[in-house]
């Protein structure tokens, strides 16, 4: 039997959960399959630069990452940072979790697995397949630190693959399948009518849905919340979904409460996001790669909020660019925005029939079928 190695960086929840959607859609009667979060393995500087990292997402500071996402974006920083991936991130620990399951393909949602896998077949200790899985609508010199004719991409779409091409990146094996999404949960997800049951909304009524920062939550996202509170918008269902912040998710039921507002329904961390975009006419949120691709399928208006800077300024460009949503900054244009969403039609019908261009997500399906080929 075949064993595929599945690797994720825990840098935000996107790298994890598209490992786990490719983990769970492959066949367990074919491969053996392990899931491994490389952060469990690398040293204590490296879980400090996580800690950094969460800390400015958590206070979205905008502008530094995108300054250091941008001023990474070359080839002589990439030197430098293969450098550092040998002294910092690699280790005996990451080494032995490699070579103990020894894997004939390693996949990887963030490119710490991708350039551990490459390292020990230069080292001789490691024969593998690699395909490695770009989880933004953007590229960055990062993803192909140890560029290699062989190696595996799978893009968001044609942009980045060519992108990828105008960077004179060697592998010819890239592969514009869009980004894995959850396809079981998905196509398991009840009836509209269910769902509004399920949590206590009532039908005929335009739904907004408004993430808070994302599967951690972030208090950076509040303004926008009590902008949304103090409109007294009828007809209208809202849902907040919190994360895992239980002081953003105790502030946003004390502002309810405090409004007496009896249309807006608070959720903490949820496990089945689909139910939620399935019930929605428009979604709140800053454009991880990971909600995009959701909205994508779901075919959900976005309001795009400001993100964490980097990938996701590019990522917020594709959704406006392709007519699927709006950016927005400010409390008062946030209001405006979605004040014409509510009340425009023609607008409304314009945005959503955007989406019509939008070819069906078939990403799991093609990759299985080229797992299948490659480990021939």
């Amino acid at each position: 039997m075949k064993k595929i190695l599945i690797t994720y960086a825990t840098y935000g929840n996107g790298h994890k959960a598209i490992a786990e959607y490719i983990a769970n859609y492959l066949d367990k009667n074919k491969y053996e399959i392990k899931l491994l979060n490389i952060m469990d393995y690398v040293g204590f500087l490296c879980n400090f630069s996580l800690k950094i990292h969460n800390f400015v997402t958590g206070h979205r500071f905008e502008h530094l990452f995108s300054f250091m996402y941008t001023t990474a974006d070359n080839k002589l920083t990439v030197k430098l940072y293969n450098f550092l991936f040998r002294k910092i991130i690699y280790n005996k620990r990451v080494q032995k979790v490699f070579l103990d399951f020894n894997p004939d393909l390693v996949i990887s949602s963030h490119f710490y697995g991708s350039n551990a896998a490459y390292y020990l077949k230069r080292k001789g200790l490691l024969d593998a397949k690699i395909m490695t899985i770009i989880t933004d609508y953007s590229f960055h010199n990062f993803w192909t630190a140890n560029d290699d004719k062989d190696e595996i991409f799978i893009v968001a779409n044609d942009i980045v693959k060519r992108e990828m091409i105008e960077k004179d990146v060697v592998s010819k094996n890239i592969y514009s399948y869009g980004l894995p999404f959850d396809i079981l949960k998905f196509s398991d997800v009840m009836t509209k009518e269910k769902i509004l049951k399920k949590y206590h909304i009532k039908e005929n009524k335009k739904v907004v849905l408004l993430f808070m920062g994302g599967g951690n939550g972030s208090n950076a996202y509040m303004k926008y919340y009590k902008t949304l509170v103090k409109m007294n918008i009828p007809n209208t269902e809202i849902i907040v979904v919190c994360g895992k912040n239980e002081s953003v998710k105790e502030e946003t039921e004390l502002f309810k409460k405090y409004h007496n507002k009896k249309n807006i329904h608070i959720l903490g961390f949820v496990n089945n996001v689909y139910e939620l975009l399935k019930i929605s006419d428009i979604v709140i949120s800053k454009p991880g790669g990971a909600t995009v691709t959701e909205c994508l399928e779901t075919k959900n208006i976005m309001i795009v909020l400001p993100g964490i800077g980097g990938q996701e300024k590019y990522n917020a460009r594709f959704i406006c660019k392709n007519n699927h949503g709006v950016k927005v900054r400010f409390t008062f244009t946030f209001k405006k925005a979605l004040l014409t969403l509510l009340k425009n039609e023609k607008e409304f019908k314009k945005l959503k029939n955007s989406y019509n261009k939008v070819s069906k997500n078939e990403s799991l399906e093609k990759i299985s079928k080229l797992i299948k080929k490659v480990l021939k």
